[in-house]
């Protein structure tokens, strides 16, 4: 670990790389259930 003090830009830069990831990931998430529709009913929603 480094011994230091983080900037607030390096947090905000952080922080969206963090809602992009998340972001990807639920869009995945949403072709890969378009792929396996079953039952409307027993699909979750974010």
């Amino acid at each position: 670990m480094y011994n230091r003090t983080v900037t607030e830009s390096e947090l905000v830069k952080f922080s969206e790389e963090l809602r992009n990831a998340a972001n990807n990931l639920k869009i995945a998430c949403m072709s890969l259930r378009s792929c396996y529709v079953t039952e409307a009913s027993s699909v979750q929603e974010f």
